[in-house]
């Protein structure tokens, strides 16, 4: 081997060498950008402001967000209707992404984290202690990273039963729960602190009624009127109305989920009369 191949050669192996930990180097500070988004999105959620969403999230047509059944449409729906509600609906929220892990492929990256959220209603002094899974996608634009879609889901935090004694109780025959639950009247609307309120219910509908904007507004045989808080589509609208009864409950954090017994679907509501 003469020294120029032997030059050659040690050129190559070092050019290699310089861009492997180049490309390390890079993926070490978009995962630094991508946790710093991550941090600003937690502090989003504590405290309802919209502003790190702005920032960190692509703003693109039909965009939606899920959380827990529910979704917003749009980064102005999740700001407007989600995020900034929070800070007059809680007295306090508490969110911790952990585990967090990044994974990245060019321009695209993928993050998975667990997640703990605690908080209290104001309307009802409801607290919640709940634990679940978090996801974003995201792409790199013009040299920085934008979340393109979230995903999470949650329930209530399990209980450590391990030295609990079990108790012996007499069998009870299952007694089959009716159609329709009795409903308390102001249920979805503003109560009195002291007053506490149902947070569910299951009801029968008499009418469903698409308006203009998509939304619609669905009457259950009580009286109550409940509205879409995003548009509905045709596939949804008939799959409502063909149900044969709905139920209508309190959402992760604030607001309400309606589900149609014996379909998959799932829409944010909101009380209207």
């Amino acid at each position: 081997m003469n020294s120029l191949n032997f030059f050659l050669i040690n050129f190559k192996r070092f050019f290699l060498l310089l861009m492997t930990a180049s490309c390390l180097l890079l993926q070490a500070t978009d995962k630094d950008e991508i946790l710093s988004i991550i941090n600003d999105i937690e502090y989003g959620w504590e405290n309802g402001d919209g502003e790190p969403f702005s920032k960190h999230f692509l703003d693109y047509e039909g965009a939606k967000y899920f959380e827990s059944g529910g979704q917003n449409i749009g980064l102005k729906d999740l700001i407007e209707n989600h995020v900034e509600p929070e800070k007059d609906a809680l007295y306090f929220l508490e969110l911790n992404f952990l585990n967090i892990d990044i994974r990245i492929d060019q321009s695209f990256a993928w993050v998975t984290a667990d997640t703990e959220v605690k908080g209290k209603v104001k309307r009802n002094d409801y607290e919640f202690d709940k634990t679940g899974h978090q996801t974003f996608l995201l792409k790199k634009l013009e040299g920085r990273w934008k979340v393109l879609h979230t995903h999470s889901s949650s329930r209530d935090r399990r209980k450590n039963t391990k030295n609990v004694e079990s108790k012996t109780t007499k069998s009870k025959p299952i007694e089959s729960k009716p159609a329709t639950e009795p409903i308390k009247e102001t249920f979805g609307l503003p109560e009195k602190k002291e007053t506490a309120i149902t947070n569910k219910i299951r009801s029968k509908f008499l009418s469903v009624k698409q308006l203009s904007n998509k939304k619609v507004d669905i009457k259950l045989e009580n009286g109550q009127v409940w509205r879409s808080v995003e548009a509905v589509n045709r596939g949804e609208l008939s799959k409502l109305k063909s149900s044969t009864s709905i139920e209508i409950s309190e959402a992760l954090i604030s607001g309400y989920v309606l589900k149609a017994e014996g379909k998959k679907l799932s829409i944010r509501v909101r009380r209207i009369k």
